[in-house]
């Protein structure tokens, strides 16, 4: 009798046996069906069950099965790897192809990583009204103030106007705060590197076209070196830049309002401005805001113009002395 129990059990070890697997029936990662087959647990493949499976996420590229029933579908439909790598069946994990990258090789990488002067974001953190299938998927450079180009390698140089041309009128924003009876509020400007700067914060009741004109001068980097700002009528204020630092269409000034009263708040905002007050460019600017004022040619990689022959200055906007 114990001889027969024997027999049995070895017949039922040398059936299990016969599913492939290296040490173990399918590898241990599934379990032996009827006619030796694998069944493999989830996220492993192949006869034995030796081999992971890798993520699989929205194709790049595909191809869409029309007219076959029960196989239509949108286009951009799972891949392993996004179709854009290759399975390491030892780990799981995707080997993209060049400029491809994350988890199923779904996200196009940044150009050079944006040479650390830039951040990587989505197309719909760039245009938040983009949602097309690849909105989370493709990725662009946003520059820092100051760096421009693809991959955000390139130094931005100082624009100026074009001494050569006729231009002689200067860009006037308008503040209109008319509507308004109390509050507090402070100007936002962005300047020709891309950097926005703000002033500290004025009360409505004892601002003055001086009080305006010294918050400007005194942002940082000679955002606005030299500003006219005068009161053209009871609360209404126009900001006329010069001729020289900020000449061409300026990006219109903004009017900070939101209350924010918090410890640590920059602009401090203790009560908010009321009314509607508005911001108008009043007078647009018939003069350049060219690079190097077109008398010169940019060098990248320093940021500093290399004006031609007979001009000079920060942006080449100066003319030598002809004898």
């Amino acid at each position: 009798m114990q001889k027969i129990i024997l027999l049995l059990l070895g017949l039922a070890m040398g059936a299990n046996a016969l599913c492939p697997g290296a040490e173990k029936p399918c590898t241990g990662h599934g379990s032996c069906q009827p006619n030796d087959k694998c069944l493999c647990y989830r996220n492993w493949q192949g006869i034995d069950c030796s081999e992971r499976k890798c993520p699989q996420v929205t194709a790049w590229a595909d191809v869409i099965e029309n007219g076959v029933a029960g196989h239509a579908r949108d286009a951009h439909y799972y891949a392993e790897c996004a179709g854009k790598g290759v399975c390491d069946r030892n780990t799981g994990q995707c080997e993209c192809f060049p400029g491809f990258e994350g988890k199923g090789c779904t996200r196009m990488q940044c150009p050079n990583n944006c040479n650390g002067h830039g951040t990587c974001e989505y197309l719909d953190e760039i245009n938040t009204s983009y949602d097309g299938w690849d909105a989370h998927k493709i990725q662009i450079c946003s520059c820092d103030p100051g760096f421009e180009g693809y991959d955000c390698s390139r130094k931005k140089c100082r624009t100026g106007d074009d001494p050569m041309t006729s231009g002689s009128t200067a860009e006037t924003h308008r503040i209109d705060l008319s509507s308004s009876s109390a509050g507090n509020f402070a100007l936002s400007f962005t300047d020709w590197r891309g950097e926005t700067w703000t002033t500290w914060v004025f009360d409505f009741a004892t601002v003055t076209d001086l009080a305006i004109k010294e918050a400007l001068e005194a942002l940082p980097n000679q955002a606005i070196p030299s500003v006219t700002v005068t009161e053209s009528s009871t609360d209404v204020f126009d900001i006329t830049y010069d001729l020289v630092h900020n000449t061409g269409t300026q990006t219109l000034i903004q009017i900070v309002t939101t209350q924010c009263n918090a410890e640590g708040c920059q602009p401090r905002i203790d009560t908010a401005l009321d009314g509607t007050p508005a911001i108008t460019r009043s007078t647009s600017s018939d003069m350049e805001a060219a690079v190097c004022s077109n008398r010169g040619t940019c060098n990248f990689n320093s940021g500093i113009c290399e004006c031609e022959a007979g001009y000079y200055g920060e942006s080449c906007s100066d003319q030598t002395i002809i004898m």
